[in-house]
């Protein structure tokens, strides 16, 4: 009843959006704010999160063991890490799509320049956009709350609950001035890199070596695609806001610090991508096999007793 009503209150929510688009103006947009529309719509979407890890987990790690993805995972933190990252995974394409649908047929994702025409608003906002900052500030602060409070902590904890901060605060401070082209691109840029991580470590988990190396190689190229080449572009060009635009950006200082702030802590994981990528290579050979088989034969032979003749 709960998920049931969640879902009718978040449709009725998109219907006002659609009826409600025309004639949009960034005052409007502020005023929504004001009026607490992103606050009375953000819990519902936290329920959802909620709700969903509550009853989808259950449902996906009894796939898991119908499918026998679990066949060879014999502790339970460890089930529990994948069954969590199957539900991250499904997070991440749902925000994906949202984002997606708002932003197809766009000529600021090829040129981030211009991001800036027509602010702080132009007559092309898509209709479904105010669901698509809501689920992603929702989704972020959802997430922000399981990384620092629920899941386990790894080494990089702290980098990891400063980047959901910062990204976090980049969402809400680009709905209020009006920025969202540029928080549109930030959110998928994100979300395109994050979905094969997951979906690496899922096979990871499951002893799946061949799945986990194919999907760290999709990681690893659209991390550098998105991450590191694309968002550094798309800083620079918020660096020079000044040269596109002669209207005053609001908390444009503090964003430009704030996505500064992420491009170091995304070099910072990127040392750490680059050695797993290195020693997945030394593991392979630069054969590109998935291994040589006579390296496990050896190992073996040389963990067996020579016999007696």
């Amino acid at each position: 009843l709960l998920m049931a009503s969640t879902l009718s209150q978040f449709s009725k929510s998109l219907a006002v959006i659609h009826s409600d688009v025309t004639n949009y103006s960034f005052d409007d947009f502020r005023s929504d704010l004001e009026d607490g529309v992103y606050v009375y719509y953000l819990p519902v979407v936290i329920l959802a999160l909620t709700l969903g890890r509550l009853f989808m987990t259950p449902l996906i790690s009894y796939l898991f063991r119908q499918l026998g993805v679990m066949k060879s995972v014999k502790k339970m933190e460890t089930q529990k890490n994948m069954v969590d990252s199957a539900y991250y995974v499904l997070t991440i394409i749902a925000s994906m799509s949202i984002g997606f649908y708002c932003t197809w047929n766009v000529d600021w994702w090829s040129d981030y320049t211009l991001s800036f025409i027509g602010y702080p608003w132009t007559p092309t906002v898509d209709p479904y956009l105010k669901a698509y900052y809501t689920a992603a500030i929702g989704f972020y602060l959802f997430w922000l709350v399981c990384v620092a409070f629920i899941d386990e902590k790894k080494k990089d904890h702290v980098a990891m609950v400063l980047h959901h901060i910062f990204t976090l605060i980049v969402l809400l401070t680009s709905a209020l001035s009006g920025m969202h082209r540029i928080g549109s691109i930030i959110m998928l840029m994100f979300d395109g890199s994050d979905v094969w991580l997951e979906c690496a470590k899922i096979c990871n988990r499951a002893k799946s070596e061949s799945g986990a190396t194919v999907f760290f190689v999709l990681f690893v190229t659209f991390w550098f695609k998105y991450r590191l080449w694309d968002y550094t572009q798309l800083v620079s060009v918020v660096l020079r806001a000044d040269d596109y635009t002669n209207q005053h950006v609001r908390f444009l200082l503090f964003d430009q610090l704030l996505l500064l702030g992420i491009l170091i802590l995304q070099w910072y994981w990127t040392w750490f991508v680059l050695k797993k990528l290195k020693s997945i290579v030394d593991e392979r050979g630069m054969s590109g096999q998935y291994g040589d088989p006579r390296d496990e034969t050896l190992r073996e032979f040389k963990k067996s007793k020579p016999t007696q003749t």
